[in-house]
């Protein structure tokens, strides 16, 4: 059970308790429908691949920026999609996003004040990442790039 639990919280990344409660509740739910007491690796896995497809826990994540930071929002998705599909996105990149969006004056603020302020990414090294890999999968699948 031990090597269960931390492959939970390593599939999971950041500790932080909602994402926790989350995850425990849909592999909960797995073992209370086949009746099984023993949580498995792959219960985890399927469990976490449940919670990716469910938009209602994650939907307020994308409609909060959308209604409150409706003038911006574009800027703001295709940061979030870009890092979600790189796992990662740097400064230029931002930058170079916010070129083509008109806002080379505000989007360090943008950035800080919303995005990280909000916990949607944290900075290590010049370099911006999702403060929950749970997070940046859900936004994946919600906002995929398409590759030509």
């Amino acid at each position: 059970m031990k090597r269960q639990k931390e492959f939970l919280l390593n599939k999971i990344g950041n500790y932080i308790p909602y994402y926790i409660q989350l995850l425990i509740e849909e592999c909960d739910e797995i073992l209370y429908n086949e009746n099984r007491p023993e949580l498995t690796k792959k219960d985890v896995v399927q469990g976490y691949n449940n919670l990716l497809k469910k938009n209602v826990k994650f939907e307020d994540w994308d409609s909060r920026l959308s209604e409150y930071f409706n003038e911006i929002y574009p800027f703001l998705h295709n940061v979030l999609s870009k890092c979600a599909d790189q796992n990662k996105i740097t400064k230029q990149e931002i930058y170079d996003i916010a070129v083509k969006h008109k806002m080379e004056l505000q989007w360090k603020a943008s950035i800080d004040d919303i995005l990280i302020a909000d916990g949607y990414i944290h900075e290590v090294q010049s370099s911006f990442y999702f403060v929950s890999p749970l997070l940046r999968d859900w936004w994946k699948s919600r906002h995929p790039i398409m590759k030509r």
